[in-house]
């Protein structure tokens, strides 16, 4: 696996532009939010004259790679060098919940210290934790993170489905069967 292994199965998965006014995530294209979208702009991966509905795939891809896999907090190269599937299940976790809260769900899961900044006591707890089962555990809790949100916020019912078929297709793509996923 690979950014762009990875970033396939994003793109396949997120679609094209939406705005559907009962998705908390407001306004996306490609999964990029209009919070993402201007941090781009603001760190120049992006010109300012690009928008929600006018973005390029290339632009998303460009916007995945610098905020979100090469982000220093997120760490997806130390996260891919301890496992690279894994680095698959966390990106695409973090497109569909932000970096920090992939991160912070990932060092809950291991017994990290919770800093949403992954780094070496994180990667140290990813390997003690060890390489099938985390990547088992990290699908399971992201299943039960969609349930908490669909309780908290029952307008997201409606995206239960597509997240379930979301979480079934990334088994499929990293090679992993989860108990969750039947």
């Amino acid at each position: 696996m690979s950014f762009e292994s990875a970033i396939a199965f994003v793109l396949e998965r997120e679609g094209g532009y939406v705005n559907d006014p009962t998705d908390k995530g407001g306004e996306t294209n490609m999964g990029i939010t209009s919070a993402t979208l201007e941090g781009a702009k603001s760190h120049k991966v992006v010109p300012n004259t690009v928008t929600i509905a006018n973005l390029t795939a290339g632009q998303a891809t460009k916007i995945y790679e610098e905020l979100f896999w090469k982000d220093k907090k997120l760490n997806m190269a130390g996260i891919d060098t301890e496992n690279s599937k894994l680095a698959t299940v966390v990106f695409d976790f973090a497109v569909n919940s932000g970096p920090v809260s992939a991160a912070k769900e990932l060092q809950a899961l291991v017994g990290a210290q919770i800093d949403g900044w992954v780094g070496p006591n994180t990667l140290k707890a990813i390997r003690d934790y060890g390489r099938d089962k985390v990547i088992k555990d990290f699908i399971a809790r992201r299943s039960d993170w969609y349930y908490r949100i669909i309780v908290d916020n029952n307008s997201q019912v409606k995206f239960a489905k597509g997240w379930r078929n979301r979480l079934k297709a990334l088994e499929v793509f990293i090679g992993v069967k989860t108990s969750i996923m039947g």
